[in-house]
């Protein structure tokens, strides 16, 4: 008995399907379908049909199908039929003569085995198997669809004057000493930069500049001193800004 889960399948491919099951139970151990989970412990075997090609293939019971396979399993065995309707009682025979009495018979072979009793009623759940393999790769999905249009660039831009400025001598330690440069009225910011020195290079070390857009229109600097400046040391800064025209 052989059977394709799918509602969809066509009568031709179950023919082809029943008729390849018969061939792998004639089969049997020649073609390799002994190997372990094949058929399973109560002589089931499952296979994957590929409705593309036409192939099958067998697999363990406990293995899935690919995505492009429907499942079919069938068994050495069928199903038991039904019992037929008993039939009519013959005729009485005439009673015949008694014959001589026979040697006694040798002990026959013990009898074929006989026929599977129903199913027993369903036993608890087992535990948990363990997690099957991961599945193969599944195909690459379409493209999406195309964004929509962003808005417009600036048409150009310009880098103003920079902005220069001198800190006071001798900041302390945690002090910061900032500059900004303002795009012109009407115009927003689209980057900038700046250059810095210390009177005293030996103390450079000493501060961490940074520069960053403080707002839409405007470029900041920022030195903040980390070990205070000795004396009359200060800290000359420059800040330059690109803005839209």
């Amino acid at each position: 008995m052989a059977t394709l889960h799918d509602s969809d399948m066509s009568t031709s491919t179950r023919i082809v399907i029943t008729c390849f099951a018969v061939a792998v139970l004639l089969g049997g151990v020649a073609s390799g379908a002994s190997r372990t989970g094949i058929p399973n412990q109560r002589g089931v075997f499952s296979g994957c049909y590929d409705e593309r090609t036409g192939s099958l293939r067998l697999v363990p019971g406990n293995i899935g199908c690919r995505p492009s396979e429907s499942r079919a399993t069938w068994s050495r065995r069928g199903q038991r039929g039904a019992i037929g309707p008993v039939g009519p009682p013959g005729a009485v025979g005439p009673q015949g003569s008694q014959g001589p009495q026979g040697t006694q018979g040798a002990a026959g072979s013990t009898g074929a085995t006989g026929s599977t009793g129903p199913a027993g009623t369903q036993g608890p759940a087992g535990a948990d198997g363990v997690d099957g393999a991961t599945g193969p790769q599944g195909p690459q999905g379409d493209p999406g669809a195309q964004g929509p249009q962003g808005v417009p660039g600036p048409a150009d831009s310009q880098v103003l004057v920079p902005v220069t400025g001198t800190s006071p001598a001798g900041l302390g330690a945690g002090k910061t000493y900032s500059a900004s440069s303002t795009c012109p009225a009407g115009t927003k910011i689209l980057g900038g930069g700046h250059t810095y020195t210390v009177s005293n290079q030996g103390q450079t070390n000493r501060i961490v500049v940074s520069s960053y857009p403080s707002s839409a229109t405007d470029w900041t600097i920022l030195a903040r001193v980390n070990t205070g400046l000795g004396g009359a040391v200060t800290i000359s800064v420059s800040v330059y800004a690109v803005c839209t025209v």
